[in-house]
């Protein structure tokens, strides 16, 4: 018997994030074809999430849970960032729906005082570099599938080791169903990181 008294009851929460910036003084590049005088050298950002989560604990002891959370702002055609249930107990947990793929999750950023403006994949950027064609920020937890549907696997920790495995068979998220044409997809989508296997593994101590 594995079922839960009761199911999993959902509860809200979220976070607000808000920055101003300005860049004193740059020079852009002739190549560029923007004349500085082009560019507001300030502007104001937010970032805002609202999800819903819960947990419930089954008789037979595992943990099962489920995450929706949804932009504030919505920077694509995508509301909703993460849509996924997991399952966990010794054995590590499992994760199925639209999250990160495991590297992303587990990824160590650069220390710094604050992850808002940090040095690396910050929560805000004011740099004009990209008008250049420089890198506007030095990113490197982003991943290479976005929150497309798939699965993940996080092991157990062992005197401070952790790994995590994810699998995504190709870079769609929010699906549903197919009334025509392929419902299994088809094999070559142009643009598209198809079967991504994605490995991380951590020590803290």
């Amino acid at each position: 018997h594995a079922a839960a008294a009761d199911g999993v009851t959902l509860k809200i929460g979220g976070h607000y994030k808000g920055a101003a910036g300005a860049v004193l003084s740059e020079d852009f590049s002739a190549s560029s074809g923007v004349a500085g005088s082009d560019v507001r050298n300030y502007v104001f950002k937010q970032d805002v999430r609202v999800y819903f989560e819960g947990e419930s604990t089954l008789d037979n002891g595992l943990q099962v849970g489920a995450r929706v959370d949804l932009r504030g702002q919505t920077d694509t055609t995508d509301q909703i960032r993460d849509v996924y249930a997991y399952f966990s107990g010794g054995f590590g947990e499992v994760r199925f729906g639209d999250t990160s793929e495991a590297y992303a999750q587990m990824c160590y950023l650069v220390p710094s005082a604050s992850a808002l403006f940090g040095a690396d994949s910050p929560n805000f950027n004011f740099s004009n570099a990209g008008i250049a064609g420089a890198g506007a920020t030095n990113g490197t937890c982003y991943g290479i599938d976005s929150n497309s549907t798939k699965g993940v696997y996080f092991s157990p920790t062992f005197a401070g080791f952790q790994f995590a495995a994810s699998f995504t068979p190709d870079n769609t998220e929010d699906t549903r169903n197919t009334l025509d044409g392929a419902a299994t997809r088809l094999r070559n989508d142009p643009g598209q990181n198809s079967e991504n296997v994605s490995l991380a593994g951590t020590f803290k101590q």
